[in-house]
């Protein structure tokens, strides 16, 4: 009877759905071949792998997808390569309640607001203050970009390619929350992430 437990605990385990994590994991949050430590909403089939990076196509019906993180992260250093050509309206989301590094054209404006922070769907939903200057001249559409993002307590700061874009202070989002990829839902879309890693963002300051 005792030697039947190991079993049914193993086949328990497998069973059990996957859960967020909710310790942060540092490193390297791509492999470059699998969507492995990632989820989906929506149409997961939006996303998908090739030549080593994360490829988010909208589909035909332009429902849109975020592709999050399975682990929560309050404090971090995020660096990724980021790439598309013509009109996306893609970003990186952080923190509970949810804010995001806009990359791409804003739906709501119809202008390109990348490195500019999106505090939500009511009021001043991009702050002057949560804006990034400079972008223009750093961007380079139809290649590969670097954007970083440090989140340390109620400061949230941007680099593109190197040069620092945007500083923005607001306490209003203090919650660790699943790092997400944006495509966005009502336009036909790609966009390429890769090269994601992140890591304390206590370390050294990188300015």
């Amino acid at each position: 009877m005792n030697a039947i437990l190991p079993l049914i605990a193993t086949v328990t385990a497998i069973a059990a759905p996957m859960q967020t994590q909710t310790a942060p994991v540092y490193g390297n949050l791509f492999d470059g071949r699998t969507l492995t430590g990632w989820r989906a909403t929506g149409n997961a089939s939006i996303w998908t792998v090739k030549d080593g990076a994360i490829v988010g196509i909208n589909d035909e019906k332009k429902s849109g997808s975020t592709l999050y993180t399975k682990a929560k992260y309050e404090d971090f250093d995020l660096s990724l390569k980021v790439m598309w050509t013509g009109v996306v309206d893609s970003g990186v989301f952080l923190r509970k309640p949810e804010l995001q590094v806009q990359l791409g054209q804003s739906n709501s404006l119809k202008i390109d607001m990348t490195c500019c922070f999106y505090t939500g769907t009511k009021g001043d939903i991009y702050p002057q203050a949560g804006r990034g200057k400079g972008v223009a001249a750093l961007l380079k559409e139809g290649e590969w970009n670097t954007l970083r993002v440090r989140a340390r307590g109620d400061r949230f700061e941007v680099w593109l390619n190197g040069a620092k874009t945007t500083d923005y202070t607001n306490p209003a989002y203090p919650g660790a929350a699943p790092l997400g990829l944006q495509v966005h839902p009502g336009l036909a879309m790609s966009v390429q992430f890769k090269d994601i890693v992140v890591k304390s963002a206590y370390g050294e300051s990188g300015e």
